[in-house]
């Protein structure tokens, strides 16, 4: 008895297949999406495989998933939060209705969860948040989804200052600036250049 073969196809299949393809033409300028990986060892290695391939198919259509440097802002969001504010929030006689930390998150862990943060205080009606970034300083991530054999070098080793130098650049964002009014370092009781005070517009 002979073995079929695996990928057999028959001629009545191809003509088919032929017919229906026979008007098909690519899309011009249409870069391919990359292929998807093949992962022997389904898990948490495979979902970060996956998120680069997210990445990639977004890239190829001009799109960009991850938060990326694009140097120091011009201008603030608005006027920037001034001396009376600070002193405010610093005295305590202005609350600070919520406060996230970021501290030791990759950029892009950093950047969605200071979007949803945000958000999230602009629904509930508040008006100044703390920000939390760190004062810099190399050092490792001891946390983290993946398992270490599968971590990238930029989800392993934050950089010196990376989210202090980006949280400004985030709060000007277009998926931001329409919610936040205007930001300023925090007091030394609330971590000082490792902090930003950041105080949200009105919701209407």
């Amino acid at each position: 008895m002979t073995r079929r073969r695996k990928n057999y196809i028959s001629s009545d299949d191809q003509k088919l297949w032929d017919s229906i393809t026979r008007d098909v033409r690519p899309l011009k300028d249409r870069p391919a999406a990359p292929p998807l990986p093949k992962n022997s060892h389904p898990g948490k290695g495979a979902a970060r495989a996956v998120e680069d391939v997210f990445s990639q198919h977004m890239s190829a259509f001009g799109y960009d998933a991850k938060p990326q440097e694009m140097g120091p802002p011009a201008a603030l969001v608005s006027p920037a939060l001034d001396r009376r504010q600070q002193r405010k929030l610093a005295r305590g006689h202005k609350p600070i209705d919520s406060r996230i930390d970021l501290h030791g998150l990759t950029q892009q862990k950093a950047f969605t969860r200071l979007c949803g943060h945000i958000a999230s205080a602009v629904s509930r009606g508040e008006r100044a948040v703390l920000v939390i970034t760190g004062k810099g300083g190399r050092h490792r991530a001891q946390s983290g989804d993946d398992p270490v054999a599968f971590r990238r070098r930029d989800s392993f080793d934050l950089g010196s200052g990376v989210l202090k130098r980006m949280v400004p650049i985030w709060l000007e964002s277009p998926q931001l600036s329409a919610l936040v009014h205007s930001y300023g370092p925090a007091h030394d009781t609330h971590g000082g250049d490792g902090a930003l005070y950041v105080l949200l517009r009105r919701r209407r």
